[in-house]
């Protein structure tokens, strides 16, 4: 049973089972949110509720309901009109420090996306990676520990990679979305991966003021699009000299 643990900047409905949680989502969703103000140049933001789960099914079957359809296998979070709709595996919390960071950041994951939407690219259709990637970003949602932490995680993704092409048309989704259109599925991509290592590399090369301005920009965001793989792994595989092993190779 959902009730009302939070009403301010926000407003957060969450369970009695993700009590200690909650403040920890609270207290980090505040931080990003003031952030987020200074990236979408506006004095305050928009008021939005969150809808916190402690139920993988319960979030499914309350997806279903609003939506009239499955969610993705892979699916934590969704947003709607002024809404986002999170799970929480309470059991994660205690055995995974990694869980529990990315967990408490999927508020701001999830409001960058409506914040995002409503005061940028409005009407006109999402670029899902660069919509992704930005929310990873400033969500802080891989908040590595270090450098060696950053490398594992770029060392894993290439070790899997499978080369792919039109990043711009990759939509999420069900089964219902072909392999060469889906964004996230085992075996086939890893858009989260991806997108989170493009944003990255803008900012690390080029700096957030860049991303700024670029956020604001379809066309530049679609250019970029059809080269940005193969210009973040060209820069990560130089930053953890794995262009020197290739040539020794």
């Amino acid at each position: 049973m959902q009730e009302l643990v939070y009403d301010e900047e926000f407003i957060v409905y969450s369970t009695e089972s993700l009590n200690e949680f909650n403040t920890d989502f609270i207290n980090h969703t505040r931080m990003c949110f003031d952030r987020f103000k200074d990236l979408f140049d506006i004095e305050s933001l928009p008021k939005i509720d969150f809808y916190l789960f402690d139920d993988l099914e319960a979030y499914r079957e309350d997806y279903r309901k609003r939506l009239g359809k499955e969610s993705p296998e892979y699916s934590r979070g969704n947003f709607g009109k002024d809404s986002a709709h999170i799970v929480i595996d309470k059991d994660l919390l205690k055995s995974s420090d990694d869980y529990f960071k990315k967990a408490r950041a999927i508020g701001a994951h999830e409001g960058f996306h409506i914040f995002y939407r409503d005061l940028i690219y409005s009407g006109s259709d999402r670029i899902v990676w660069f919509d992704e990637g930005a929310a990873q970003y400033f969500s802080n949602e891989k908040d590595f520990s270090s450098e060696d932490d950053f490398k594992k995680f770029y060392l894993n993704f290439r070790k899997g990679y499978k080369i792919i092409n039109n990043l711009n048309e990759r939509v999420q989704g069900n089964k219902s979305v072909p392999d060469d259109k889906i964004f996230m599925r085992k075996g086939v991509i890893n858009g989260y991966s991806i997108s989170y290592l493009a944003l990255r590399y803008l900012v690390d090369t080029k700096g957030e003021d860049y991303v700024k301005t670029l956020m604001r920009d379809k066309e530049k965001i679609l250019e970029c699009g059809n080269t940005i793989i193969s210009d973040m792994m060209t820069h990560f595989d130089r930053v953890f000299e794995l262009d020197k092993l290739q040539e020794k190779e």
